[in-house]
């Protein structure tokens, strides 16, 4: 029973733990990629009562929706920005063994709040008022920027992968979702192949070599009391082109026919924050480039999905209702190359 190994788990790290037990233990069925489960752990330490909430993530036991999974990375990042003002949630263990859950997996604390999500049912999406919808998009572009400006170097997360500077950003992510379509693709796909060869003429010149979190946007953050106090999901992160993350922002699959960005805020006034945050340029030009690599690498995750489902390794239904959904990107690359 999965409840049990993970209570024998924290018991050998919690060794002063008397009468551990586990309540509240709960499965969660949302998100496409890692496992996770959400618990709260009571024990009685020198006969003091204690209690901490907390979560596991775990890679999938089959194929995922984003190839190769780097559990000790994540784990390795989240606690090097534990004392920064970027709000993460706090980590406590790493195991990458599998002979505790069948494949390796951290626990963190659980931050108590709520996901904003897009589809919220009201008038103003998930938020109760446009001045609440304000302020959480401003603290959104200073959490992003509190990101972009971490010294990666000093924190020792070069292990994120160093890209070239200039153009290397550009053309290392370029590689990447390029070889995973070779991978993955099911059928000759010549749109992709067209927004490929453009992306390789037209890589523009990084501003900066930051963090990148390679999935910011509404739906991967927790507010609490009208404040972000966690950025969840980091499994696509990488060191590269920090104008990455804010065209991520800007893609319509995150917004679709909405003038704000992410559903939070409109362009200009991402792009005036930003700038005022990080003091770098925001083009349209550049923000263009990584739209439409945005959009190529969201349809490349789609087909991974569909192609885990199709050969067998994976027999989440959801999967294979993604094989459809990467037209929409299509689409939109479409319209970013005005074809």
């Amino acid at each position: 029973m999965v409840e049990e190994r993970i209570r024998a788990y924290l018991q050998a790290r919690l060794p002063r733990a008397q009468g551990l037990t586990l309540r509240h233990f709960r499965r969660h069925t949302e998100g496409w990629s890692w496992e996770t489960f959400s618990f709260e752990a009571h024990w009685y330490e020198n006969g003091t009562e204690k209690q901490q909430s907390y979560v596991l993530r775990k890679e999938p036991d089959t194929a995922g929706v984003i190839g190769k999974y780097d559990t000790q990375g994540q784990f390795t990042l989240l606690k090097a920005l534990a004392d920064t003002p970027v709000a993460v949630p706090r980590v406590f263990w790493c195991e990458l063994s599998r002979e505790v859950l069948g494949a390796p997996f951290f626990i963190m604390e659980k931050v108590d709040g709520e996901i904003p999500l897009p589809w919220a049912e009201h008038e103003r999406g998930p938020f109760a008022s446009a001045a609440e919808q304000r302020a959480i998009a401003r603290q959104f572009v200073e959490q992003l920027a509190h990101l972009h400006t971490v010294d990666w170097r000093a924190r020792h997360l070069d292990f994120l992968g160093v890209p070239e500077p200039g153009q290397g950003p550009a053309f290392q992510e370029i590689a990447k979702w390029e070889a995973e379509l070779n991978r993955v693709e099911f059928t000759p796909m010549p749109l992709l192949r067209r927004a490929l060869l453009w992306l390789k003429r037209h890589a523009p010149v990084a501003p900066r070599i930051s963090i990148v979190h390679g999935d910011y946007r509404l739906g991967n953050f927790i507010c609490r009391d009208g404040r972000i106090v966690a950025i969840l999901d980091w499994e696509l992160v990488h060191l590269g082109d920090p104008l990455e993350d804010v065209a991520w922002v800007c893609l319509r699959p995150w917004r679709g026919c909405s003038r704000y960005m992410a559903s939070l805020i409109e362009r200009e006034e991402l792009y005036r924050l930003y700038e005022a945050y990080t003091g770098i340029h925001v083009s349209e030009e550049h923000i263009r480039f990584y739209e439409v690599l945005g959009n190529l690498k969201l349809a490349v995750i789609h087909l991974i999905a569909a192609r885990a489902f199709e050969d067998g390794a994976n027999t989440d239904v959801r999967l294979a209702t993604m094989g459809h959904h990467y037209i929409f990107m299509l689409k939109h690359i479409a319209e970013l190359l005005h074809i």
